[in-house]
């Protein structure tokens, strides 16, 4: 599946959503339904935007920073959601115990 995204002014993504499937794949098992439930990694969406223009000179440095925080939750050109569930919740822990010890 792909990620789709916009940005807010601040460079923080919203209306994320995800196409590529259709809801008619059969899946006779949680294994089958993972390996339909792979998202691709924003990476190689934000390199076709950018081939179509979608941002301004002064948009991309804090675009490329945005998607390259999120993109680096995969391991790989595509993760299952279940896995990309537990590298952000990972993630957050380690951002929360960060900004624990700078307040």
């Amino acid at each position: 599946m792909k990620m789709n995204y916009q940005f807010t002014e601040g460079f923080c993504m919203e209306d994320v959503s995800f196409e590529g499937l259709s809801g008619q794949e059969f899946a006779g098992s949680l294994k089958e339904a993972l390996a339909f439930l792979k998202i691709e990694n924003p990476v190689a969406g934000l390199r076709e935007d950018i081939k179509k223009g979608r941002y301004q000179d002064e948009e991309l440095e804090p675009v490329l920073e945005a998607v390259k925080q999120i993109s680096s939750l995969w391991h790989g050109p595509e993760m299952n959601v279940l896995l990309l569930l537990a590298a952000a919740l990972e993630r957050i822990s380690v951002l929360q115990a960060e900004l624990k010890r700078v307040r």
